[in-house]
């Protein structure tokens, strides 16, 4: 059984080649996205507050629970205790934001093209959640966040393409480098 998650450009959720029954519910696709992004437990009341706008906490625990409650069915890697929930990619899942990111992030070599192109749009490109500003607010900065790191990487491929005259290569990266970003000028040179 093998299942892919891509978050970078519209989302998809696939089992066994076939569409997930999550992507019904646009709130539980954010708290997936969510965990995976940050990548570490996530006390309950944090989550409430980020996806129901509330005065009333308790409210919006139970709003939580009964989510959690609905989306477990399709996720394997979701861990959840008392006071917090976290998402544990089992191992025969793919997901393109965290291949990308660890590509981005590992610091021993530039990332390769091949990498690179894990980057087909923004994350969750499209994806809007009306009644959850916090949530809009984080997801708009992890997608700015993202985006510098893609373009700095290429940046910097493309720099050490060129400077080992690796002309055609560089090119390459450079194309697809203005294929996100048409008007940056250090692209275009």
């Amino acid at each position: 059984m093998s299942r892919k998650i891509y978050l970078l450009g519209n989302l998809a959720i696939t089992h066994n080649g076939r569409p997930s029954d999550l992507l019904r519910n646009a709130k539980g696709c954010a708290l997936l996205v969510y965990l995976i992004v940050r990548g570490r437990a996530e006390t309950r009341e944090h989550l409430a507050d980020l996806f129901w706008d509330s005065p009333d906490t308790s409210g919006s625990l139970r709003n939580l629970r009964v989510l959690l409650t609905r989306i477990r069915p399709y996720l394997p890697g979701l861990a959840t205790t008392r006071n917090s929930a976290q998402y544990i990619p089992p191992s025969d899942e793919t997901i393109d934001y965290l291949t990308l990111w660890d590509s981005l992030t590992t610091g021993e070599s530039h990332p390769s093209l091949d990498d690179l192109r894990l980057y087909r749009g923004e994350l969750l490109e499209g994806f809007y959640l009306e009644d959850a500003p916090r949530y809009m607010e984080w997801l708009t900065l992890q997608r700015e966040k993202l985006r510098r790191a893609v373009l700095d990487a290429h940046r910097s491929l493309c720099q050490t393409l060129a400077d080992k005259k690796y002309w055609s290569e560089g090119a390459e990266v450079a194309a697809h480098w203005l294929a996100i970003d048409e008007l940056d000028e250090e692209a275009l040179r």
